[in-house]
């Protein structure tokens, strides 16, 4: 839940990040939240149309059961593998990791 916390920050809405804590919202469940989902969740609508734009910005990295070999034998790199979350920022990526469990 620290992942969801980190990015309600960084979109300057922190304030709602107990509430998404209370109600199990992890970073696998951001993508999916609607509108009314916000709206039970008491998020102000100014709010909500701030989350939901962000969340369209988040673009899914998708990835294979056995990561690619690199060159040199290893596996794709972890900070790229355990990433599934990014969104284009004015500075460039902002990956957000997933939890693998």
């Amino acid at each position: 839940m620290q992942q969801v916390s980190d990015w309600l920050d960084k979109l300057g809405l922190g304030q709602y990040a107990q509430r998404f804590a209370d109600n199990g919202v992890g970073i696998a469940a951001l993508p999916h939240l609607t509108d009314q989902d916000l709206k039970d969740l008491g998020v102000l609508l100014a709010h909500r149309r701030m989350i939901l734009a962000a969340l369209g910005e988040l673009v899914p990295v998708t990835t294979t059961a056995a990561p690619p070999q690199l060159s040199n034998g290893l596996k794709t790199a972890p900070s790229v593998a355990k990433s599934p979350w990014c969104s284009r920022t004015s500075s460039g990526r902002q990956c957000y990791p997933r939890v693998w469990t």
